[in-house]
């Protein structure tokens, strides 16, 4: 597993452990009925899917590119499992993975495609 991949891997497995502790706790608050966080909870869920099959595209598919595509999307679903738990939990979140940053990532992403010839 590259280094990469093992961020990428983290990064999951923290958003879906914030995401069990959403699904735990939101039932016990009167929001839980509230549309907004009805759909919030269903975005991270969508983001978290959308994901792991990047994450398993780039498992079989040994380039770089899935890899960044794997990499960035872990890090949204993170980024919004961490905001849902701030502002609905009221907990902080210290969980920022080693690695890369986004920013980093989503420039050498986009440099690829700049370059690539059809």
């Amino acid at each position: 597993m590259t280094d990469l991949a093992l961020v990428t891997h983290e990064e999951l497995t923290f958003a879906e452990q914030l995401l069990q502790q959403l699904r735990q706790e939101l039932p016990k608050d009167s929001r839980a009925q509230d549309p907004l966080v009805i759909a919030a909870v269903g975005d991270l869920q969508v983001r978290l899917a959308a994901a792991r099959a990047l994450q398993r595209a780039s498992a079989a598919e040994d380039g770089p590119v899935r890899q960044i595509q794997a990499r960035l999307a872990a890090d949204s679903a993170r980024q919004l499992a961490a905001d849902l738990q701030r502002e609905w939990l009221a907990e902080t979140v210290a969980h920022r993975s080693a690695g890369p940053a986004s920013r980093d990532l989503k420039r050498l992403l986009g440099e690829h495609h700049l370059n690539i010839s059809d």
